[in-house]
C-alpha cells in the first residue's frame, strides 16, 4: 500500500486512509486462497457466535454483507434490506471468484457511500443496520475494525485448515438458520 504525502488535517481523510488499510490488509489475507481451501470448516469448540460457521467463503459474503447493510442503512436512505443481501449470496452460492468479485463490489458501494462527508457529518447521528443510531465516524470505524477482525480469522484458517472436497453451505443458509433459531 503506497504511503500518502499529503495528509491535510481532515477526519474524513484519515477515515478513509485507516479503511483503505484495513481493506489492505484483508485483500492480502485473501490472496492465493483457492476454492476448495475457502469450503474448509474448521471444527468449532465452543459457543461464540462467529456470524458463520467458520469457513472462508462465508466470512467472505458476511463481510460484503455487512459492507452493504452498513452503508445502505446510514448513508443510502435504506436502499438495501435484508432478503436483497441474502438472494445475491444465495445467487453466488459456493463459487469463489464470485464471491470475491461481490466483496470488490460490495467495497466499492461502502466507500463510496460516505466519501462526500463532511467533517461535521462525521458526528450526526446515522441509523444502523438494526435500527440504532451511531455518529458516522463509529459506523465507518466499526466496519473498517470488522474487516481486520475478519483479516486476522481468514490468515489464520488459511494456515491450519486443509482444503474441502465439498462446497460449504453459503452465509445465506447460515442466516436462515440463526433466524430460525432466534438469533
Amino acid at each position: 500500500m503506497p504511503v500518502p504525502t499529503n495528509l491535510e488535517p481532515s477526519q474524513v481523510r484519515f477515515m478513509t486512509l485507516d479503511a483503505e488499510q484495513a481493506w489492505g490488509d484483508l485483500l492480502d489475507a485473501l490472496e492465493g486462497i483457492d476454492e476448495k481451501q475457502a469450503w474448509a470448516i474448521p471444527s468449532m469448540r465452543g459457543t461464540g457466535d462467529l456470524a458463520t460457521r467458520g469457513s472462508i467463503l462465508e466470512i467472505v459474503q458476511h463481510l460484503a454483507t455487512s459492507k452493504i447493510m452498513y452503508a445502505s442503512a446510514a448513508f443510502r436512505q435504506n436502499e438495501f434490506g435484508w432478503d436483497d443481501v441474502f438472494a445475491r449470496v444465495r445467487e453466488l452460492g459456493a463459487n469463489w471468484q464470485d464471491n470475491i468479485n461481490h466483496l470488490h463490489d460490495a467495497h466499492r458501494y461502502w466507500m463510496t457511500s460516505w466519501a462526500n462527508l463532511t467533517e461535521q457529518d462525521l458526528t450526526s447521528p446515522r441509523m444502523t443496520n438494526w435500527g440504532a443510531y451511531w455518529p458516522a465516524w463509529r459506523i465507518i470505524s466499526t466496519i473498517s475494525h470488522h474487516d481486520s477482525y475478519h483479516s486476522g480469522q481468514i490468515s489464520l484458517l488459511r494456515a491450519i485448515l486443509p482444503p474441502a472436497e465439498l462446497p460449504c453451505p453459503t452465509q445465506a443458509d447460515y442466516s436462515l438458520v440463526s433466524l430460525d433459531q432466534g438469533r
